[in-house]
């Protein structure tokens, strides 16, 4: 499971560095609460029903957003409070593939050619405190 969040989270870190103003990234590592974290962001207001449904993987797995209970758990938020769901780690590497297509270092990061390949144990290891990467700065907590 964490070499699932690990890849996810170089990805999404990734696309910060490259793209710092146009996306934000937010990390929530919380292995004890994180089911009910995830519970309570499912309840939020904003979500776009019209990507719940994800089409199958090459594998013949899917996710939906009622059923993804996991880490990790991506989504993106748009200035007007839309929230988008994107899947777990296999869904988001497709997803990040397919956007910057033409950026390789995202498309490495994200599996190369094989965005659905499992990570590999190395992505075991990576940045695990809860950090909002914003280009506003933060006030320490």
């Amino acid at each position: 499971l964490f070499h699932k969040v690990g890849m996810a989270q170089k990805v999404a870190k990734k696309i910060y560095e490259l793209h710092s103003d146009q996306y934000e990234a937010f990390f929530c590592f919380n292995t004890f609460d994180f089911k009910n974290y995830l519970e309570n962001l499912k309840k939020e207001e904003g979500w776009d029903e019209a990507s719940f449904e994800k089409p199958p993987k090459p594998d013949g797995g899917s996710t939906s957003f009622q059923k993804h209970g996991s880490a990790p758990f991506v989504w993106l938020e748009y200035p007007d409070g839309k929230k988008e769901f994107i899947g777990g780690r296999d869904y988001f590497c497709d997803w990040a593939s397919k956007k910057f297509a033409g950026e390789q270092e995202i498309v490495d990061l994200a599996g190369g050619d094989n965005p659905w390949a499992e990570p590999s144990m190395g992505d075991l290891f990576f940045e695990n405190g809860n950090v909002l990467l914003s280009g506003t700065p933060q006030p320490a907590a």
